[in-house]
């Protein structure tokens, strides 16, 4: 193994390490506890922490520097990492936190074709499939539910006391998708991405727990 292969082998395993900080499919899981706590709520500091340690990272993979990473099933999600979470992180609040949805997409649905994502932890699973959840596509969001689904399935001979955890990704999952069957779009992205918004969009924008 040469140095840039090892050195990248390690950067894989970086970001993989920061993002799930050590937890696996026997953790018993506490939403409120970090790292989960983290992947899901607005934290400066978070943000801050992955943007000095990975953004020349995610600008590095834009211009497939990584292809490499393609060949295992880590790489991969490290790549969906940096795609559809980093990129979110980092451009919160610009179109930027979508530019790089449809390179993650791509890789998802490229590693459920090839059984890449099947390596992989159902923790680890739940990020490999998150660019489907934030498809605005309906026959993606189908394949959302599907796969969010499995993960449900597959805790249960797994891990029992984390099965409400997976059956709350799989809720989420299907509020995604009840939006996009709605509205073929998710309403709430309309102002950052500088799209006209309908009556009937402005109606459900002004719900609680429109937005994601």
């Amino acid at each position: 193994m040469n140095n840039t292969a090892s050195r990248e082998i390690k950067k894989v395993a970086e970001i993989l390490t920061f993002w799930f900080a050590g937890v696996t499919d026997e953790t018993r899981i506490d939403k409120k506890a970090d790292p989960f706590k983290k992947w899901f709520t607005k934290d400066a500091n978070f943000d801050q922490a992955i943007r000095t340690r990975f953004e020349n990272n995610l600008v590095a993979a834009q211009t497939g520097h990584y292809k490499e990473w393609e060949k295992t099933a880590a790489g991969r999600l490290a790549l969906i990492i940096l795609f559809d979470q980093f990129s979110r992180n980092l451009y919160r609040g610009t179109p930027k936190m979508f530019e790089n949805d449809p390179l993650a997409l791509n890789l998802t649905l490229r590693s459920i074709q090839e059984g890449m994502d099947r390596p992989l932890s159902l923790l680890e699973r739940i990020f490999m499939y998150m660019p489907l959840m934030h498809s605005e596509a309906r026959d993606i969001q189908a394949l959302s539910i599907e796969c969010f689904g499995k993960l449900v399935n597959e805790s249960q001979q797994k891990n029992p006391a984390n099965v409400p955890y997976f059956e709350y990704s799989l809720g989420y999952a299907k509020q995604h998708r009840d939006i996009v069957e709605r509205f073929g779009r998710f309403p709430h992205r309309n102002v950052i991405l500088s799209r006209a918004t309908t009556p009937a969009e402005q109606i459900f924008l002004a719900q609680p727990g429109s937005s994601f």
